[in-house]
């Protein structure tokens, strides 16, 4: 009742009617194996499988790394880069036009009347920038006594009316 034999190729032993090896998946019988055609067709299956993955997974690359640009072409919103980080809100935040994205983070300071040092030129066009468009009024003061950090121009900024609209359309809380 010993119907085992030793495969040949691993040398475990198994049924000796059998046409593959249980462990290492080779044929027992040459005269079992597929035909070269048939490995032929099932290889090109496979590649044609392994093609349309590939496919689709550039496609999805593509798709992810466009989509800032695809959104921004059908959605309607305004963006700008500050520090290497893009800022976009809505156009019908009640701002129509350009804003820069120091005059906007400038503009998001302003919502608790921030005191900032008015003297370096980025600063002051950021800030004139927001007085022209009307959404902040400024008060300067020059101080004269104290240390180098308090001594110069500053400016306090308030929000105007249409720049407290604009920030709460944005999301953020204007006392």
């Amino acid at each position: 009742m010993n119907d085992f034999i030793s495969c040949s190729f691993c040398t475990e032993k198994i049924d000796k009617n059998a046409k593959k090896c249980k462990h290492c998946l080779e044929f027992t019988n040459s005269s079992d194996k597929p035909t070269t055609l048939y490995q032929i067709e099932k290889f090109k299956i496979k590649m044609e499988f392994i093609t349309k993955i590939i496919f689709l997974m550039v496609l999805i690359f593509i798709f992810y790394s466009l989509k800032p640009t695809i959104v921004s072409l059908f959605d309607n919103t305004k963006a700008a880069e500050f520090m290497g980080v893009k800022i976009a809100f809505k156009k019908s935040s009640g701002f129509n036009g350009e804003l820069t994205a120091s005059a906007l983070y400038y503009l998001i300071g302003s919502r608790n009347n921030t005191t900032t040092r008015y003297e370096e030129k980025k600063v002051i066009q950021a800030i004139d920038e927001l007085i022209e468009k009307k959404l902040v009024k400024i008060t300067k003061q020059t101080n004269i006594i104290g240390d180098r950090q308090t001594i110069g121009v500053w400016a306090i900024l308030n929000p105007t009316e249409k720049g407290i609209n604009f920030l709460n359309k944005l999301g953020f809380l204007v006392k």
